[in-house]
């Protein structure tokens, strides 16, 4: 099961590395062989993020174990961000010697909800992970799914370039708060939901109102596992 809701989870058609330089409040792009001329171990002045977005398993091994060092039993980790809730990362932070690795898990939740219901809203909402590697002058980030945090915060750092001067950490920090708020906004809908459902047995005793709360009591439960165990 992939997501809360009745749909079945389709992954992005477009796989996609992201390499972004901030430099003095600007920011520029550069490709995969200007980043490995640089040594991850390097003190920068500003930032380097590096999205990996759907990596094939030679970019993971290039990119992630030659030139960042990351150890197997990190990128074993790393690899359960492919859509499986069966299978699935706990949220943590390792030390890896040169870099952090942190583990997120949140809700992926639709681009544009306008017009949207509650019910196509949950519908349309499915767990993801995110994995992170910090140090004092690199981000990578590292997902299967289109979680919507990175996207709004790289979109926030190349309106206000100035931002990277913060560290690497800051974004972070931004993306921690994203995920927060996201599944906080969702846990409201779903408790809107049960109240009406509630509210709906009080007056009927109809089996199809106790299938739909019940519905909505396993979709609770699905995004407590999500992102907290």
């Amino acid at each position: 099961i992939g997501n809360f809701g009745c749909q079945t989870y389709v992954e992005p058609k477009q796989r996609m590395i992201t390499i972004h330089r901030f430099v003095d409040g600007t920011k520029q792009e550069i490709s995969v062989d200007d980043l490995l001329k640089l040594s991850p171990t390097d003190t920068l002045d500003g930032m380097v993020w590096v999205d990996l977005f759907q990596p094939t398993a030679q970019e993971e091994e290039r990119l992630l174990q030659q030139w960042l060092q990351v150890s197997v039993l990190a990128l074993e980790d790393a690899r359960q961000a492919i859509p499986d809730l069966e299978d699935v990362h706990h949220p943590k932070v390792d030390d890896l010697g040169n870099c952090l690795y942190v583990i997120l898990r949140g809700a992926t939740i639709p681009k544009d909800r306008s017009g949207m219901d509650a019910v196509s809203v949950l519908q349309n909402t499915s767990a993801g992970q995110l994995n992170v590697f910090i140090n004092h002058s690199f981000l990578v980030t590292h997902r299967w799914r289109d979680m919507g945090v990175v996207r709004r915060v790289v979109s926030t750092y190349a309106a206000n370039p100035e931002l990277s001067k913060r560290g690497p950490d800051y974004a972070v920090a931004i993306m921690m708060g994203m995920i927060i708020d996201d599944v906080y906004d969702i846990t409201e809908l779903v408790e809107e939901r049960l109240l009406y459902f509630e509210t709906a047995a009080l007056k009927s005793d109809t089996a199809d109102v106790v299938q739909r709360l019940l519905k909505h009591r396993r979709r609770i439960f699905l995004m407590r596992r999500a992102t907290t165990y």
